[in-house]
């Protein structure tokens, strides 16, 4: 068709070249005969001039018509839905931008499906005719038959206009008539295609072309759906048959359906995508049921025409049952082979096969930071024999291929908190230090807060899954308003995860050093004790959560000599919420461009009075991490000289509303508020110290870039604005 197009294009033009020439040649010679006769222009033309005029003026015509037919043709299109006489949807586009609409027929415009004026009485007639064939089309198609509504054809046109080859190519116009028929054309087999995907096995489309001689024509593609097919008979054969465990008997009718599929029911409007996820999802449900090696044969499907169903045969192969057995390590690397093993989340021969377990353990280990890849790998075989684990299944070994990423990391923090200062820190970090996975984080902090040392430890996969030993210990001098320490600080404990969301912690601690108060002169001081965590964690992300909850509770029993002997218990409860109203469409995730956070938290000691609890230890709000508007260590008790106690108890509260502009750059505004007291408990009421302020967030692969400006809400505020750069969302 397109050669043709173009050959009658050339074929036009070269005739046309052709007239020019041989007009110019003839108009010529005229031109010397009519001199050398002597002739007047008032004469009449000879029969030789009436055939060049006419020759000339066909040229003309023709000239005319070739640049009309290479002329840009914009356009506007709808496409409509009839059925049985009647329009049951339809949808226009202009440009591109289409909006699809929903009608219930032309009676209540009163028109035609051509667009003509009609009277209500041929409307109605046409109603009453479009009634009739739509139930004589059900009674020849016998009860399983489904004839169309609005609702089951109108959405058609709405969909045609996502997936026309005219809308979207609307914008860059095509030359001509022959350019606008040839993309109507294909618009004409996608609506066919379309609608044979949506249960339409009869459907046909035709096109009209009005306006084109106007210079902007209007392009309607109808489409006349017919019968809806439904759901006819579907069959599932399983060949073998599957051997199934006694403890999977109860499960033995969803893993191995023989008529029922997922989302497909008899009687159903018969679609070809849930048709196919059905099918498709037969598999992967025994993958995750104890059959690894699952496969699909064959699948047919053929229609009944006399019937108008739509009909399935499937053939599986469900292979043998099996439980996830050990794990084969591919791919040469640093990290021991028996620890990779020892992360699974299973033990050989204790769970039949689920992918859902083995494509958590791939996770597990990409999250580890260990592996720039890891990638799940068939292993041929079964170790041992069924029932020798206690499930009546051979084991089936699982492979993973690792492929190392770099294992030390050097690197650099800069801040700036206007209560602060400048803070820099440098880094190094080794993920791998004893080949198990073990991590260690020294960091070096210079700021006019803090500096010195500090130290993190962490060992995976300690004794048990899930669970690790963390060991931390710092050498740092401090100078603030409440206090000057020189000290040095030790923790270790043991962390446990016991599902996807549960974390639990104990451990013990160790802080001695020296200590100057504005109570007191620089003493001696030292604190024991243990610290005990439980958490329930939701979030989707750790770094930049959009949904879920963080729920936090310490109790931290210490003892000690601070000005005398002393024993208190701190306790700490700590809730933080996400939510995103809107959901993203293509991923099915909150989105977040518009996160609504909120944390509050509230501390106590027990069982010491205020002076007899180092300083270092007390509680302070104020600064980046509590109330931002406020100097750090600036809310709370103070003394005679206005310089920070430190409280026994606490309250706070924050909330943000974040927006996400573009990928890599969002703002927030916010509202802090908080109160420490004297008191073992805090007062749980309203009269706290609010900030409030705005900030900007650049988001990079490591988290977001945080800038935050704040004022306090409060009379004579000193100093009046605050401002905090640094890495992370404040909670």
């Amino acid at each position: 068709m397109h050669a043709y197009q173009g050959l009658r294009l050339r074929s036009r033009r070269l005739v046309l070249h052709i007239q020019r020439f041989a007009f110019s040649t003839a108009t010529i010679v005229m031109a010397g005969l009519l001199v050398l006769a002597g002739c007047s222009s008032k004469q009449e033309p000879t029969p030789q001039e009436q055939k060049a005029q006419a020759e000339a003026e066909a040229y003309e015509q023709e000239k005319a018509a070739d640049e009309v037919a290479e002329r840009p043709l914009p356009y506007t299109v709808r496409f409509t839905v009839e059925q049985g006489g009647r329009t049951v949807g339809s949808a226009e586009s202009d440009a591109g931008k289409a909006g699809a609409k929903e009608t219930a027929g032309q009676e209540s415009s009163g028109q035609d499906s051509s667009g003509k004026e009609a009277s209500g009485k041929d409307a109605s007639g046409k109603a009453d005719a479009a009634k009739e064939a739509g139930q004589a089309a059900g009674k020849e198609a016998g009860k399983r038959a489904k004839a169309p509504k609005a609702s089951d054809a109108g959405y058609l046109a709405g969909k045609m206009d996502g997936v026309s080859q005219l809308v979207a190519l609307a914008k860059r116009p095509p030359d001509g008539e022959l350019g606008l028929e040839r993309r109507a054309r294909l618009d004409l087999a996608t609506a066919e295609k379309l609608m044979r995907s949506e249960g339409f096995y009869e459907g046909k489309a035709e096109m009209r072309i009005t306006g084109a001689e106007t210079g902007k024509a209007t392009v309607e593609i109808v489409l006349h759906p017919g019968v809806r097919y439904v759901v006819g008979d579907v069959t599932v054969l399983y060949q073998p048959k599957p051997r199934v465990p006694k403890d999977l008997e109860s499960r033995a009718k969803a893993i191995f359906p023989v008529h029922d599929l997922a989302g497909v029911n008899e009687g159903e409007p018969a679609t070809a995508s849930e048709m196919l996820s059905g099918v498709n999802a037969l598999v992967p449900t025994m993958k995750k049921n104890g059959y690894p090696d699952a496969k699909l044969e064959e699948q047919h499907y053929y229609l009944d025409r006399r019937k108008r169903t739509l009909n399935a045969l499937v053939l599986v192969d469900p292979g043998e049952c099996a439980t996830l057995g050990r794990v084969v390590v591919e791919g040469k690397s640093e990290v021991n082979a028996e620890f990779i093993q020892r992360m699974a989340p299973w033990d050989p021969g204790e769970e039949y096969w689920d992918t859902r377990r083995v494509d958590e353990y791939i996770t597990k280990l990409r999250r580890t930071g260990l592996f720039k890849n890891v990638t799940a790998v068939v292993v041929p075989g079964r170790d041992g024999q069924a029932g020798e684990s206690g499930k009546d299944a051979s084991q089936k070994p699982v492979g993973v291929k690792v492929e190392d990423a770099k294992h030390r990391t050097i690197g650099g923090l800069v801040r700036y908190d206007t209560d602060t200062g400048f803070g820099v820190e440098g880094s190094w970090e080794h993920r791998n230090l004893f080949h198990n996975g073990e991590k260690l984080t020294v960091t070096a902090p210079v700021s006019l807060v803090e500096a010195g040392v500090k130290a993190k430890f962490v060992k995976p996969e300690f004794y048990a899954h899930g669970q690790q030993f963390l060991a931390s210990a710092s050498a740092l001098r401090e100078r603030s308003d409440g206090y000057d320490r020189n000290g040095v600080s030790a923790e270790a404990g043991v962390e446990r995860q016991f599902n996807k969301v549960w974390y639990a912690y104990g451990g013990g601690l160790l802080d001695v050093g020296t200590i100057k108060s504005n109570e007191a002169s620089e003493q001696g001081y030292s604190v024991y004790g243990g610290q005990f965590k439980l958490r329930r964690d939701t979030r989707n992300d750790t770094m930049n959560p959009t949904s879920g909850s963080n729920i936090q509770l310490g109790v931290k029993p210490l003892t000690g000599e601070y000005d005398g002997s002393f024993t208190a218990v701190g306790t700490v409860l700590s809730m933080a919420g996400y939510y995103a109203p809107w959901t993203n469409p293509k991923t099915g995730e909150p989105d977040d461009k518009l996160v609504l956070a909120a944390k509050v938290e509230a501390g106590s000691y027990h069982g010491a009075p205020l002076h007899s609890i180092p300083p270092s230890h007390r509680y302070y709000l104020g600064g980046a991490g509590s109330v931002r508007g406020y100097g750090y260590q600036q809310i709370g008790p103070m003394d005679d000289e206005n310089e920070p106690e430190g409280a026994r108890s606490y309250q706070l509260v924050n909330l943000e509303t974040r927006f996400k502009v573009t990928d890599s750059l969002g703002f927030v505004a916010f509202l802090d508020g908080g109160m420490a007291y004297r008191d073992e408990m805090p007062k749980f009421d309203l009269d706290m110290d609010y900030g409030a302020g705005l900030g900007v967030r650049y988001f990079t692969p490591i988290g977001p870039v945080r800038f935050d400006v704040a004022v306090p809400l409060k009379e004579n505020p000193n100093p009046p604005l605050q401002f905090y750069i640094s890495i992370g969302q404040a909670f």
